[in-house]
């Protein structure tokens, strides 16, 4: 259309187009600067949705609140993978409160909830080693509950060939934690520990040995498993620290397996791992020496020297319990380092003093120091007086079906006053009395030991003390200012 113009009219046309406007050298350093600082917003607007697209790393998050954040902000964009790895966190943040509460903190979460249906939608497409992560996770915060831990139970026994050694003892190890024998994934998972024992590693040999015993029990956990995992633990015995080895000889002990290759190669070990133990990993152990030495399958005094040494100088950052236990565990073999059971018949006495021994603690205490004649009449005295106060279960409690371990604490208590030759307290007294022995004796049968036991000891004490009281304490206790010994029913 231009090319029809005239010369003339061309010329004014071409003047009146735009041109770019002569601006001074303070207008051109303005327009370059917001040029600049537009083309800097496009650059981080484009970052921005390009990080948005990139899903978090849960696993470097410090907090729940920020795993629960980055979810719901990233959820969109978020992979399978993903969303099972914040199942994990989730269990990693939220173990502490379920080891306090027993039970899922998460239960009544409905941003917790919705997570695990994110997952549980997802499962056909997570890997195996994707799925025993959920299920580890699940395990953590004890969600035996939550829908997802069934979807993903049935997922790995599908994929129960394709897992490795890692995933195998992950999962034995959820399912105890969970207290979950599943039907279909249960006898796959022992039978792939079985064959590949000799793959494990120091903490997979333990999770499978914890595990199994958590699900199964002393008496059903199949012996062929026991024995490989005994076998791999004497090949690979410099592989384990503190907490395996705890871990792997409490729950093969408890097992009532006492392999004397374990118990000597753990026994020479040992010097070398036992400061890094925590006091629950020393409890551990030194409970499964006890077993053994008791079941006439192991007797080392050296090791027995240094584990009471060890127990000695760890007694004033012991627990009551701990001290108790660890007590206990030198008491049922008479080993009477007089250190030792001074040291922890005092922390606990000390304890108890402050209010913080229970009646688990107090009667496990006073039996030890039954045992040892070492232990301070005080010690005992304090304790005595101790067990008058200390909260007793209730009577229906402990008759119940569901309250074995109740029964077992008051019948331990009964069973140390008696070897003290120490008065009962009226509020024991009448909780024995109250006791429907008889009856409790033939429900149980012979199958439970616990409360057969229970009940043999608790007709016992009843017995002593309705007989004539004896004339003065036996060996050990020395009553209190004020107290009498004897007594009248």
């Amino acid at each position: 259309m231009l090319l029809r113009l005239r010369p003339a009219k061309f010329v004014r046309s071409l003047a009146i187009l735009p041109q770019a406007p002569l601006l001074s050298l303070t207008d051109q350093k303005k327009l370059l600067e917001l040029r600049k600082a537009a083309e800097l917003a496009a650059l981080l607007k484009r970052k921005k949705a390009e990080k948005a697209r990139i899903p978090p790393r849960f696993n470097t998050l410090r907090s729940l609140r920020a795993v629960l954040r980055a979810y719901e902000e990233k959820r969109p964009a978020l992979r399978e993978s993903d969303a099972a790895a914040a199942i994990v966190a989730i269990g990693r943040f939220g173990r502490d409160a379920a080891d306090r509460q027993l039970a899922d903190p998460f239960a009544a979460s409905a941003r917790v909830a919705r997570i695990r249906a994110d997952v549980a939608r997802c499962v056909p497409a997570l890997r195996s080693r994707e799925l025993a992560g959920v299920l580890h996770g699940c395990a953590l915060v004890r969600a035996r509950e939550a829908p997802l831990v069934g979807v993903v139970c049935a997922a790995l026994a599908q994929k129960s060939d394709q897992l490795d050694v890692r995933d195998v003892s992950t999962s034995v190890n959820a399912l105890g934690r969970l207290g979950l024998p599943h039907d279909a994934l249960l006898p796959r998972l022992l039978a792939r520990a079985e064959r590949d024992a000799r793959a494990m590693h120091a903490i997979e040999l333990a999770n499978v040995a914890s595990g199994t015993l958590a699900l199964l029990g002393p008496h059903h956990t199949p012996p062929r498993l026991l024995r490989a995992i005994a076998e791999t633990a004497v090949l690979k015995i410099d592989q384990f620290g503190a907490e395996e080895l705890g871990r792997l000889l409490a729950s093969l002990t408890s097992h009532r397996l006492y392999d004397s290759r374990l118990l000597a190669a753990a026994g020479g070990a040992l010097p070398l791992v036992i400061g890094d133990m925590s006091p629950t990993d020393f409890v551990r152990l030194s409970h499964a020496f006890a077993s053994a030495c008791a079941a006439k399958k192991w007797w080392e005094p050296v090791t027995l020297e240094l584990l009471g040494g060890e127990a000695a100088a760890r007694a004033p950052a012991f627990s009551a319990e701990q001290a108790a236990r660890t007590l206990a565990s030198f008491g049922r073999l008479g080993w009477d380092q007089r250190d030792t059971t001074r040291a922890l018949g005092r922390r606990i006495a000390d304890e108890a003093a402050a209010g913080a021994a229970d009646l688990g603690a107090i009667a496990t205490g006073l039996r030890a120091l039954s045992r040892l004649p070492s232990a301070d009449p005080d010690d005992v005295a304090a304790l005595v007086a101790a067990a008058a106060d200390v909260p007793l279960p209730a009577a229906d409690a402990c008759a119940a079906v569901t309250g074995a371990a109740d029964l077992q604490r008051v019948s331990t208590l009964a069973n140390a006053l008696v070897h003290h030759g120490a008065p009962p307290p009226p509020p024991l007294l009448a909780l024995v009395r109250a006791l429907p022995l008889d009856r409790m004796h033939a429900t149980a049968g012979t199958s439970d030991d616990l409360v057969q036991r229970s009940v043999a000891k608790l007709r016992h004490a009843l017995r002593a003390w309705e007989a004539a009281p004896p004339e003065r304490p036996r060996r050990g206790y020395r009553a209190p200012a004020g107290c009498a010994v004897k007594f009248s029913l």
